[in-house]
This record gives structure tokens, C-alpha cells and sequence, in this order.
């Protein structure tokens, strides 16, 4: 008796992949999905945190490993730590105020109250930056609709417990896997404040176990800690403290793998989280780590036809989304729709009609 693919698929023990955060040492787990497809290692369900959770969604979109490696270094991560526009793109007016804010805060203002900000970053330009990786599943949402499951973990600010995200916009979903606290602002959704996942569970080994994983292939790239003489910054302080947190309930979660798992540690020395300028030093070590034990996947190889075919339709994703309109919030109801039209760089291709409404102080403009 002959089993169909299906039936072989069903019959097989099912294979989740967790990643762990870490920053620039996340682009590590890029070298593992690498080895995944060399290996004929079909992975079943994805749950990732922070970078972890940024190369695993890209991944579980349908996305070859090739892929995920050139998405990632097209971004340039270094921008997403700071906020402010470059100088060649901002208009000459916002150029001349430069340097009058002394502080280099911006201050909120509520009846009676001044507020400071939640973090030293926004995040604007990290949301751009997930927003363009995540173009091609930006109407998905619901997360099991995905070529392959995929989770993402954030953390409660109220609360401090760990919420795994599995619907909504992926874009914000790994926005708020990533807000480091401090350095981003914490991320609203449905009326709750998420912070970076690993604070709470920067290794789900559970969620996966949750999704139906029977065994998990688990990549660990977050152990860091600085020396004294290399806490330098903000940014390294809250690294370490974000790293003695992550470490405990990494280990907590370490100790919920069996024998038939597979743990991979990849610590890169001598990158730190924000080294991104290193991200291919750390894909390097990566590749030479798992090069170091070739037959570590052998337990997890599934045949070649029923490998290929299974990658074919994982790879047979939709084309991403075609812009239907533009609506400009203008707090300025006298401001002409042409003038704010005019500073808009969006270009259409195939552009037969273009108008402009002003409905009270909303400007749409519909590209039908």
C-alpha cells in the first residue's frame, strides 16, 4: 500500500521551529533555515521572539531562506535606532530648527500636565522597516493562514506576563515583539502596552509545544552579557538588564525539551544587540557552527519528493497587495489638498484617474 503525501504528512511527527531573540545575533538563525533546506527539514509550525520572531515570520510567509537573508540585510537597522528624518529628506523649514530642541525630547501635553515619553525612540522608522518586510502578508490576519503557523511573543507592561500574538497586522505584532523597553516605545493593541517578548518568554519552546509541535528544533542566540568597561550607553545598559531578565525564563524553558529535540546555541562574541553593522559576521559564525555538526538534522529529514512538494506550495505565495488609495489626517482644514498632493513621493504605475476630496479635515485620494 502506497501513502499519499498527505497521508505521510499526517502520519509524521510534526517539527516546530522557535528562535529566540537577540538583535544583530538573530541574523544567526538565517544560517539555520539555511541548513533546514539543505537538510530536506520541512518545519510544521514557527514561534519566535524579537528577531527571532522577525526571521521566522518572514520564513512562515513563504519566503526561501535566500530570501529571508536579502530582505533582511536590505534594511538598514542601524536607522531604525533613532527617529529623526535625515537631513536631505526634510524640508528647509524643519531644517532651520534644528538644534532648538535642547533636550532632544519630545514633550507630551495633556490639561494640566506635561508628559514625558514612554521611550527614548518611537519606533517610526522600525515600523516602516517591518512594514515593507511584511508588504507581501499585509492582509493577513490571522496568523495560522500563513504557509506555516506562525507565533510571535510580547510581554504585558501592566502586567509583566508573556502574550503570544497570533492575529492582527504581523507588521505590529513583531513591532511589539521588538520594543525594547526603554529604547521603543511600547506598542498599543486592543487598549494593551507591549513591550519586547523576551522580557517574559524570549525562548517559547511552550508556545510551539501549544501550536502542535511534537518535537522542536530550538535556536538560542540571546546569551550576552557586557563587561563593565563595555557598558558604554544607554542602549548596553538596557541590553544587560534585558538579558539578565531573558535569561532565567530562557533557561525555564530549556528545561521543557526532551531527547528527541534539538537545541542549537549560536553566541556570536563580540556582537552586541545593536551591532547590526556586524549582521553577516553573525551569519558567518552561524553557518560555521552548524557546518562544526553536519548530522544534526538527520533525525528531522523527511524524503526528498515529499520535502519538495511540500516547499513548492510553500513557496507559491500571493503577490502583495496593490495600493488602492492615500488619505492624508490633516489638522489644518484650509491647507489645500494640492499642496499637501504635491509633497506625497507616492508614485503609481498604472495611474488612469487620480482626485482629490477634502472631507472636513480627511484628504483621500482614490487611485482607481
Amino acid at each position: 500500500m502506497t501513502l499519499s503525501i498527505t497521508e505521510i504528512a499526517s502520519a509524521r511527527e510534526k517539527t516546530g521551529l522557535v528562535l529566540s531573540g537577540g538583535g544583530a545575533r538573530g541574523f544567526a538563525h538565517v544560517a539555520v533555515l539555511e541548513a533546514l533546506e539543505a537538510n530536506n527539514v520541512q518545519i510544521d509550525y514557527v514561534a519566535g521572539t524579537s528577531m527571532g520572531a522577525v526571521v521566522g515570520a518572514l520564513y512562515a510567509s513563504g519566503l526561501s531562506a535566500s530570501e529571508v537573508r536579502e530582505k533582511l540585510l536590505s534594511v538598514d537597522w542601524n536607522s531604525t535606532l533613532r527617529d529623526v528624518t535625515d537631513r536631505n529628506e526634510r524640508s528647509f523649514r524643519n531644517k532651520s530648527f534644528e538644534g532648538r530642541n535642547f533636550l532632544g525630547l519630545d514633550l507630551g501635553v495633556a490639561p494640566g500636565d506635561v508628559r514625558l515619553p514612554l521611550a527614548a525612540l518611537r519606533g517610526q522608522k522600525l515600523a516602516l522597516a517591518l512594514n515593507s518586510l511584511t508588504l507581501e502578508t499585509a492582509t493577513v490576519t490571522d496568523f495560522d493562514a500563513l504557509p506555516i503557523p506562525f507565533r510571535a511573543m510580547a510581554t504585558d507592561l501592566a502586567t509583566g506576563d508573556a502574550v503570544v500574538l497570533d492575529r492582527g497586522s504581523l507588521a505590529t505584532a513583531l513591532r511589539a515583539s521588538m520594543a525594547v523597553p526603554v529604547v521603543y516605545s511600547p506598542v498599543e493593541i486592543d487598549g494593551r502596552l507591549y513591550v519586547d517578548g523576551g522580557v517574559a518568554n524570549n525562548l517559547p519552546v511552550d508556545v510551539a509545544r501549544d501550536m502542535g509541535a511534537d518535537r522542536v528544533i530550538v535556536v538560542d542566540t540571546s546569551s550576552l552579557r557586557y563587561s563593565t568597561n563595555e557598558l558604554t550607553s544607554v542602549v548596553t545598559v538596557v541590553d544587560q538588564l534585558t538579558n539578565l531578565l531573558t535569561r532565567r525564563n530562557t533557561e525555564a524553558q530549556l528545561e521543557k525539551l526532551t531527547e528527541q529535540d534539538l537545541l542549537i546555541e549560536i553566541f556570536p562574541e563580540g556582537i552586541a544587540t545593536a551591532d547590526f553593522n556586524k549582521a553577516e559576521d553573525a551569519l558567518a559564525i552561524g553557518r560555521k557552527s552548524l557546518a562544526a555538526v553536519p548530522d544534526m538534522f538527520d533525525a528531522f529529514r523527511v524524503d526528498t519528493a515529499a520535502y519538495q512538494a511540500w516547499n513548492a506550495k510553500r513557496l507559491n505565495r500571493s503577490e502583495p497587495p496593490t495600493l488602492a488609495f492615500v488619505e492624508v489626517i490633516s489638522d489644518a482644514p484650509r491647507t489645500s489638498s494640492k499642496t499637501i498632493a504635491n509633497r506625497l513621493t507616492v508614485r503609481l504605475k498604472r495611474l488612469t484617474k487620480l482626485r482629490f476630496r477634502l472631507l472636513r479635515k480627511t484628504i483621500r485620494l482614490d487611485c482607481l
